[in-house]
């Protein structure tokens, strides 16, 4: 087993194509969320590698919680995704310091990609140079 992945979305179809996906990649072990007010919960305790969280639910999330998870899990790669590159990605890019972000519907190549550079470079603490994957 590769690690352990937490995906928040609140669209559970969305999240069950998402980790289909990655349970093909890689020996992951997915954990699925529709309910962002359980993330400090679903954390807490538990060492995941990777948090895949929909941008509609961090819209909906006190950016503190997602400002303290860096602090609290350095080694966990947070990786947004959204239906499109918008300005609300960037701001939250900006503003959080998360620079991998996926657009749905994820591509295999663009997961595949993404799981290979966090193996490789794990995610910095906030404030680091956003970019777009």
């Amino acid at each position: 087993m590769s690690g352990k992945i937490l995906i928040v979305d609140g669209n559970i179809d969305s999240a069950h194509i998402l980790k289909e996906q990655i349970e093909h990649i890689d020996l992951f072990k997915v954990y699925i969320s529709t309910n962002h007010l359980v993330l400090d919960d679903l954390l807490g305790g538990n060492s995941f590698q990777y948090l895949f969280i929909d941008i509609e639910t961090i819209s909906n999330i006190d950016h503190k919680v997602l400002l303290n998870l860096y602090p609290a899990h350095p080694r966990m790669n947070i990786v947004v995704l959204h239906w499109e590159f918008n300005q609300m990605v960037q701001k939250i890019q900006a503003t959080l310091g998360i620079s991998r972000f996926l657009i749905k519907p994820v591509e295999v190549d663009s997961l595949k990609e993404i799981l290979q550079k966090a193996n490789q470079q794990p995610e910095q603490v906030v404030g680091r140079e956003s970019s777009q994957c």
